[in-house]
């Protein structure tokens, strides 16, 4: 259906450009080579889509414990910790701890309005950081992290799991973290128990930001040193990614089980469901609203359901089979209305989603786009805002490179809001043909080029807009479509011949633009940027108000250079049943999905009120 939509949308678009191709202004005149341009007209700021009606202020309820939370879930392959990604163990989120967490009361749940992050991203500052496996960090000049391990933290005992039965339920401590450190970052020799053949950093991390050292000083302190000018993005890590587990299990099990998270894992049915019940002494308690101090977790029971086809996932909420339906993508605006028109009693929420780009090759001579006239002339050849209005249903954000504009970015100053962005970047997101054509001729390509996009399936409805678009202004874009596995090896070596797809990110994601990062898929490597980048990096996580403007004072150069073209970001959607109380759209924040699990509860008289 979506692509049939996208070809009614290009067919209708090619019949309007007939239309207008008489009528068509005259190019304005633009300098030869416009590394910064100066804009001859400023484009209208893109409108504000409306979305559907979402939570504005905490519940006013008084939680109530029991209950069950049904939730879908794609099926992850793996259970071991050395398994990391998309397919990797996903259930140690809710079994197990990281060093720090988000901050549930700085996020939505504090006030909807006056939330500091959206729980939407995995990104959220040091500013939003609570106690987590350790109850505080602290940096120590500009070399070191001291976590404060927390204590009367047990390992749950589970009578039913052989590893958990091994640690006995002893109080977790600081060489748990040690152990759990040495081997993810692989410094357990091969041969000794506990030996990872893949450490959990490899191709995150550049060699430069790995630690210098790891140390448990004592039994509730934890040391790590690394370099002065990374020492941001070994806090990122070691703060969030990495979760921790005792030595007796790492060094004796593949699938781990110990407990210190808010969940016990009790069963697991492949290719159906997997069943957590709630750990009867987890530490945490609720930090804000009208529950505040009560224990964590409300729900006695956290199941997930596995369910690959989508429009199944929409039926088993529609029968209330699940409670909650969305994750890191979300639902679309058709699938979110499409529930929210048949289920009244449905809530909803809307999130600014990552949106895509193309990524082209800007190191080699002999390709067009080297050239930044080829570059700017195809951004400007791109109408994003009738893609807003007639593909998205006005359910998206036209500006939304280089970065999200999420609310934290834009507080700390690492997202410029359109309107205060100068005249010479917010030209570009306007739709003009003519002015492309003109560069194009300029560089010498007035009868256009052509070029290989390599993609993924699910990226061609997306990727056909580009196409028709820069066939408008002579250039023929071959999309060449792989398959997962292919299209990941040609990313990750970052082999592709002219242009590849990918994504939008953050802040964090300063591998779109650093030389040596594999995430650099446009092979970027530009003196400005790179100035920008190392001192990003001097305080990133370490104080972020620093850190932050740094990035957002080069985003109008990363705009006019235009090292990626992008497109609109559209909106995802979260849906849940009313009787799902303390909730409002969170999913993502501080590397941990579904960390709101352990904060909701379930309003069961209600549930059975209305039917269920």
């Amino acid at each position: 259906m979506k692509r049939k939509i996208v070809w009614l949308l290009l067919s209708c678009l090619m019949v309007l450009s007939l239309v207008l191709a008489s009528c068509a202004p005259a190019a304005p005149t633009i300098p030869a080579v416009p590394t910064t341009p100066t804009a001859p007209t400023t484009p209208t700021a893109p409108t504000t889509p409306t979305t559907p009606t979402t939570p504005t202020a905490p519940t006013a309820e008084v939680p109530q414990p029991g209950g069950m939370l049904t939730i879908w879930r794609n099926e992850q392959t793996a259970f071991s910790d050395q398994l990391r990604g998309g397919s990797g163990p996903k259930h140690l989120a809710q079994v197990t701890e990281a060093i720090m967490a988000a901050d549930w009361a700085k996020g939505r749940a504090g006030g909807y309005g006056a939330a500091q992050y959206d729980g939407v991203t995995e990104v959220i500052s040091p500013l939003h950081f609570t106690g987590g496996f350790a109850e505080s960090w602290e940096i120590v000049g500009n070399d070191t992290i001291i976590y404060h391990i927390r204590k009367g933290n047990r390992w749950a005992l589970d009578p039913k799991s052989k590893s958990s039965q091994l640690v006995g339920g002893r109080e977790a401590n600081a060489y748990d973290a040690e152990f759990t450190y040495l081997r993810g970052f692989g410094w357990v020799p091969k041969g000794e128990p506990g030996y990872l053949a893949k450490p959990y950093s490899q191709g995150r991390l550049l060699p430069e930001e790995w630690p210098l050292s790891i140390k448990a000083t004592d039994k509730w302190t934890l040391e790590i040193k690394g370099s002065p000018a990374t020492l941001g993005s070994l806090f990122k890590w070691t703060a969030q990614s990495m979760r921790m587990h005792p030595p007796e299990v790492l060094k004796n099990f593949d699938e781990n089980n110990p407990i210190t998270g808010p969940f016990i894992l009790t069963d697991y049915v492949p290719g159906s469901s997997m069943t957590f019940r709630k750990n009867p002494t987890y530490w945490r308690k609720d930090p804000v609203g009208p529950g505040k101090g009560n224990q964590l977790p409300y729900i006695d029971t956290l199941r997930w359901l596995y369910i690959q086809d989508r429009s199944t996932q929409m039926a088993a909420l529609r029968t209330a089979k699940i409670d909650h339906l969305g994750e890191r993508d979300g639902l679309t605006r058709e699938e979110a209305m499409s529930l929210l028109k048949a289920n009244p009693q449905l809530q909803s929420n809307a999130a600014h989603r990552r949106g895509s780009l193309m990524a082209w090759r800007v190191d080699k001579p002999e390709l067009p786009w080297y050239d930044v006239r080829v570059r700017q002339a195809l951004f400007m050849a791109i109408d994003r805002e009738t893609i807003v209005k007639d593909y998205y249903g006005g359910e998206a954000d036209l500006y939304s490179y280089p970065t999200t504009p999420d609310r934290m970015f834009e507080s700390l100053g690492g997202h410029i809001p359109f309107d205060k962005l100068p005249a010479s970047a917010q030209e570009f997101y306007k739709y003009d043909p003519d002015k492309a054509k003109k560069l194009l001729a300029e560089a010498g390509y007035s009868n256009g080029f052509k070029m290989e996009l390599i993609l993924e399936a699910g990226d061609v409805d997306e990727a056909s807009l580009v196409k028709f678009y820069l066939a408008k202004v002579g250039v023929q874009v071959e999309l060449a479509v792989k398959e997962r596995g292919v299209f990941t090896s040609i990313s990750t070596g970052r082999t592709h011949k002219d242009a590849i797809w990918t994504g939008v990110d953050t802040p964090y994601g300063w591998q779109k633009w650093r030389p040596t990062d594999s995430g650099n898929l446009s092979m970027i490597d530009d003196p400005v940027l790179n100035q920008a980048i190392a001192e990003f990096a001097k305080y990133f996580m370490l104080d972020d108000a620093k850190a932050y403007p740094v990035y957002g004072s080069v985003v109008p150069r990363m705009i006019e250079q235009a090292y990626y073209l992008p497109l609109p970001s559209p909106y995802s959607y979260t849906v849940w049943w009313s009787w799902l109380k303390g909730y409002r759209g969170e999913y993502h924040a501080a590397a941990n999905s579904d960390f709101w699990t352990q904060y909701v509860w379930i309003d069961q008289k209600l549930k059975k009120e209305m039917g269920y």
